[in-house]
């Protein structure tokens, strides 16, 4: 006699689940680690050989010229015509996020129309943005006066705080349960 065994359904049927989930999970990462910071739109209206570090050293030449910032909110301030972010910014990586590896190229504003949360958009808070070019506005830093670039913003986003404090991988001896 010859009996082939058949595998036994349930297993078979939970090994397929298995796979299955295994590759949406690994597909769901290649996806998401694949998005730039601001939507397509966005970054189309960036003018391509336009730099940021362009804009910094002669902000009036570059009048209309839409550029991509990412950095740092320096300060919020809301306004009648909107809401002017001053922004630490750094170069950008392909995907248009800061690169804060490298040093820091200046300071630009950012005016957004509408209101935004000083305390949402507060000190230290990384951001995004396609911005146009308006001009410049000059401004003190201690005994310094800059003629920082003044830009519209054509797309702003915030990006999501690192989750302090927790980490997904635990080291511990011991036998896992509760009660």
């Amino acid at each position: 006699m010859n009996a082939q065994k058949k595998p036994f359904p349930l297993k078979s049927a939970l090994l397929r689940s298995m796979a299955l989930a295994a590759l949406l999970a690994s597909l769901g990462t290649a996806v998401s680690g694949c998005a730039t910071a601001l939507s397509k739109t966005a970054m189309q209206h960036v003018t391509p050989g336009v730099s940021l570090a362009g804009v910094l050293d002669e902000p009036d030449r570059y009048i209309g010229a839409t550029v991509l910032i990412a950095g740092n909110v320096i300060r919020t301030e809301n306004r009648k015509d909107g809401t002017l972010l001053e922004i630490l910014a750094y170069p950008t990586t392909d995907r248009g996020y800061a690169d804060t590896s490298e040093p820091a190229l200046g300071r630009v504003m950012l005016l957004h129309p509408g209101y935004l949360d000083a305390l949402v958009f507060r000190p230290g808070r990384q951001v995004v943005a396609a911005g146009r070019v308006i001009g410049h506005r000059p401004v003190t830093i201690g005994e310094v006066l800059l003629n920082e670039p003044l830009l519209q913003s054509v797309e702003l986003n915030l990006l999501q705080e690192p989750n302090r404090g927790y980490s997904p991988i635990h080291f511990g001896i011991g036998v896992m349960g509760g009660f």
